[in-house]
């Protein structure tokens, strides 16, 4: 295959390009998304209103209905009819102002409540807000109702968009009306639909058989209830769906009013809810069009600005390499500045390679300096004192601590004397520092007591450097402890706090005084000036040289009552898994 070079200004123009149009085409992509999320918010906010309607509409049409429940055993109309006949003309009139009185209540404690109307059989009397007390005319609208009631036994009767509660005794001699305008229940659902497009609002029996329209075109009432026939019932409680008339969009939301036994229904036009974000759509087809026309005008100033100057210097060249005699001769050759500075970056990338390699190998000699000093600062005591503690279990016939402390021993000086990698998974430099407590533990175990807390296991495999923990706990047993007076505590404990691991050694020691704590704290802040390497020196320098200032060593006071030294390790920069086998001790081998 053939390889196509090209010129610097079509790369710049290819690279400009190949730049510009993901970026148009995720910002198309994000503004085509939060058209889609605007109008989902929009139509969801619509049809939470809905359904707040609903629910306020539901409790106050329960809340009327348990009224109405209540008159039927009210005291003076049981009265009423009981002794229908025999009570005195004053008795029944105080009977029946008590009555109307409480049926004054009923229309008074809600708006929706137009009138409240009683039929005493015995007594032959109608009694009602509107009209009074009369006598019963079978020919009457309340007469209808009654007789509706007893053949259809309904939660509710539409009639002349007029919504009314009956309720009756078991026997019949009492029957209570209770009637709501279906305009004046649902006038607040004008504020809840938009004014503008064709919208409306109705409202349906259960069984989706019958309905009252109060607002918008009649005609489209049967399509939406054709539309929600073939639902499932169980999906009838509330939803919404998207109905297309022709040309026409609806927005159809829908809510069962579990009070009135019927179903609520808006529809509202859909441009009327999403008209707005249309708009948004124009300038996805702007933006795509002045991405191209940057495109354009970019390539041309690339052309015009670049192009021909470096084509015109690269001329002059050519020609210089013919006869280098037309340098003088052409004073129409343009300055050579960028070729200036492609010579002058060239010299400064080389000087700055020098200076980093330079840097780089400086820091790694000096840390590979400071490990080969850990390294080398055995203490030969502290072998021959274990050499003495070993021949003292020997002598005591105490086998499994002579072997327990043989292997501790074992792993102790391997893990410092042997040679490889300068880091290694938090897991080993953690066993190394517990053997180093379990040495000392066995050795000093009637007055000094460890206290070693479990690693995380997620942080198991996290690199760091070798001899980090250790150090620590040993100035610990150097500087902190008056053996043979009381038993004395070390702590090592982990927390994660984000992106950081902080080690926690803590001792009881009694000797420590604030003074030193803060003097130790001003050289951890600059451990590379201090002259005098002491362990805690030593590490924190080595753990700023690996992680940089944010990591290293801080001292405070423990709340066992002596130090507190806290090593923080920044583990997103810490983590790797450390690959091949690393030469860790073995205590199975033979």
């Amino acid at each position: 295959m053939k390889r196509i070079d090209l010129q610097v200004y079509q790369k710049v123009i290819i690279v400009f390009a190949a730049l510009v149009i993901p970026i148009t085409a995720i910002n198309i992509a994000i503004n085509l998304n939060a058209v889609s999320y605007l109008r989902s918010k929009l139509l969801e906010s619509t049809q939470d209103k809905v359904y707040y309607f609903r629910n306020q509409l539901n409790n106050q049409i329960a809340f009327i209905r348990n009224q109405h429940l209540n008159l039927l055993t009210d005291s003076n109309l049981v009265e009423l009819n009981f002794r229908a006949g025999e009570i005195p003309k004053y008795e029944e009139l105080l009977l029946t102002t008590r009555l109307q009185s409480n049926m004054l209540s009923i229309r008074n404690s809600n708006e929706l409540v137009e009138d409240v109307a009683v039929h005493i059989e015995s007594l032959n009397r109608m009694v009602s807000l509107s009209k009074g007390k009369r006598t019963y005319d079978a020919s009457s609208k309340w007469e209808a109702l009654r007789m509706l009631h007893m053949k259809n036994k309904q939660p509710y009767y539409l009639v002349d968009n007029q919504i009314y509660f009956i309720e009756s005794t078991s026997n019949g001699t009492i029957t209570t009306y209770v009637q709501l305008p279906l305009e004046r229940l649902l006038q607040q659902i004008d504020n809840i639909i938009p004014k503008s497009g064709e919208n409306g609002y109705f409202i349906a029996d259960h069984r989706l058989q019958s309905a009252a329209n109060f607002s918008g075109q009649a005609s489209i009432q049967s399509d939406i209830m054709a539309e929600m026939r073939q639902l499932d019932e169980k999906r009838w409680q509330e939803g919404r769906f998207d109905l297309r008339i022709g040309d026409q969009h609806y927005l159809v939301i829908y809510s069962k009013i579990n009070a009135l036994g019927g179903i609520l229904f808006t529809y509202m036009d859909g441009k009327a809810i999403t008209g707005v974000i249309s708009k948004y759509n124009g300038l996805v087809v702007v933006l795509a069009a002045a991405a191209l026309i940057i495109i354009v005008v970019f390539s041309l100033s690339v052309n015009q600005m670049i192009h021909k100057p470096l084509h015109h210097l690269i001329r002059a060249f050519r020609k210089i390499e013919l006869d280098p005699n037309q340098i003088a001769t052409r004073s129409s050759i343009p300055s050579n500045e960028f070729n200036y500075l492609n010579k002058s970056f060239e010299r400064m990338k080389q000087e700055l390679n020098a200076s980093i390699k330079q840097n780089y190998e400086h820091k790694l000699a000096l840390q590979q300096s400071e490990l080969k000093q850990l390294q080398s600062q055995i203490n030969p005591h502290f072998l021959y004192n274990g050499f003495y503690n070993l021949y003292r279990m020997c002598r005591a016939e105490d086998m499994e601590g002579a072997a327990e402390l043989s292997m501790r021993l074992a792993n102790y000086y391997e893990f410092i004397t042997r040679s490889g990698s300068d880091e290694v998974p938090l897991r080993l430099e953690y066993q190394h520092a517990v053997d180093y407590g379990e040495i000392q533990q066995i050795r000093f175990s009637r007055y000094i007591r460890m206290d070693i807390q479990a690693i995380p296991e997620a942080l198991a495999e996290l690199a760091v450097p070798r001899l980090v923990i250790q150090p620590i706990i040993e100035n610990a047993f150097k500087h902190a402890f008056e053996r043979g007076k009381t038993m004395e505590t070390c702590l090592l404990r982990f927390e994660q706090n984000g992106d950081t691991l902080d080690i926690f050694v803590e001792d009881s020691g009694k000797t420590l005084a604030d003074e030193t704590i803060e003097q130790l704290n001003q050289k951890l802040q600059d451990p590379a000036a201090v002259t005098e390497k002491t362990g805690l020196i030593n590490v924190c320098n080595r753990l700023k040289l690996r992680y940089g200032e944010d990591s290293g060593l801080k001292v405070s006071r423990s709340k066992l009552g002596g130090l507190c030294v806290c090593m923080s390790l920044p583990v997103n920069r810490a983590i790797k898994q450390l690959g091949g086998e690393e030469n860790v001790p073995n205590p199975y081998r033979r």
